[in-house]
């Protein structure tokens, strides 16, 4: 998705992620390494947010400072 978005697109999201960076293709891969593992066979119906705390910013709590995607 990303090779089509223009540097400008891409600064607009990094300004809009809390940690203030794009995520890495290993940074997604160990949250379902470790829910493919026996010792996670108890967690069942859970929704994972790979997001580096976008999704932990609602409509009513993000600073006016964060540009809207």
């Amino acid at each position: 998705m990303m090779r089509y978005w223009t540097e400008e697109k891409e600064c607009k999201a990094v300004e809009a992620i809390p940690v203030r960076r794009l995520g890495t293709a290993q940074e997604v891969a160990h949250p379902i390494c470790l829910l493919s593992l026996d010792g996670s066979s108890f967690i069942s119906g859970e929704t994972v947010n790979i997001s580096g705390g976008y999704y932990t910013w609602t409509e009513w709590t993000v600073p006016e400072w964060v540009p809207r995607l």
